[in-house]
C-alpha cells in the first residue's frame, strides 16, 4: 500500500509540473507561434520479490593453485554460479537485468577487486558472466537480461576468479585469502 501511495504522489507532483509547463508552454506558443513539448512514459506493476534465500550470498571459491593462473591470457578458475531467486513477479514484467556495483579492480576496471591486505592474495580480481558467458562489467549496466515469467523465476550467472592481465603485462598470482564484496541490483521491463 505504502508503494501505490509513493507512486501516486510522484504521479501528482509531475501532473503538477504537466499543468505549470502547459501554461509556460502556451505563452511561449503565443510569442513564438511554434512550440511542441510530449510527454510518454509507461507505469509498471511492482517489480519481483527477490527470494530471501537468494537476497545476500557468500560464494567460496575453494582452495585454488595459484599455478593454474600461469598462462600469458587472462585466465578464470574456479567458476562458480550465482543463482537469485525471484517470486511474484507480475505478467506486465518479461525481463530482468543485473546490475552489479563494487570496487573495480585497478588492472581490470571490469572486474571486481579482490580486498587487500595482510594475508589477501594478490594478482587476482572477479568477473562476473551470464549463461551464455558474456562478460557483466561492474559499476555498468551491460547485462542483457533474462528472459522472466509470472510467477516465480530463477536469474543464472556466473562468476570466477581471474588473474589480472588487464594491463597487458600480467601478474603474478601470490596465495592468499580471498574477500571482496558487491551489490546488485535488477531491473525490469
Amino acid at each position: 500500500m505504502a508503494m501505490k501511495k509513493k507512486l501516486i504522489t510522484k504521479m501528482s507532483l509531475a501532473a503538477l509540473c504537466v499543468c505549470s509547463l502547459a501554461g509556460g508552454i502556451q505563452s511561449a506558443m503565443a510569442q513564438t507561434g511554434e512550440s511542441v513539448v510530449n510527454f510518454t512514459g509507461t507505469i509498471l506493476d511492482q517489480g519481483c520479490t527477490i527470494d530471501t534465500s537468494t537476497k545476500d550470498q557468500t560464494i567460496d571459491f575453494g582452495s585454488v593453485s595459484a599455478a593454474s593462473f600461469t598462462a600469458a591470457a587472462a585466465t578464470d578458475s574456479s567458476t562458480q554460479p550465482i543463482n537469485i531467486k525471484l517470486t511474484g513477479c507480475p505478467s506486465t514484467i518479461t525481463m530482468a537485468h543485473i546490475s552489479i556495483s563494487g570496487t573495480a579492480d585497478t588492472k581490470d576496471t571490469n572486474n571486481l577487486a579482490i580486498t587487500t591486505g595482510a594475508g589477501a592474495t594478490s594478482g587476482l580480481s572477479i568477473k562476473f558472466r551470464d549463461l551464455n558467458n558474456s562478460p557483466i562489467d561492474i559499476n555498468q549496466i551491460t547485462d542483457p537480461g533474462q528472459p522472466i515469467v509470472a510467477g516465480d523465476n530463477t536469474l543464472h550467472y556466473l562468476t570466477a576468479l581471474t588473474n589480472d592481465k588487464g594491463d597487458g603485462t600480467g601478474n603474478t598470482v601470490t596465495e592468499g585469502t580471498v574477500s571482496a564484496s558487491a551489490q546488485y541490483s535488477i531491473t525490469y521491463e
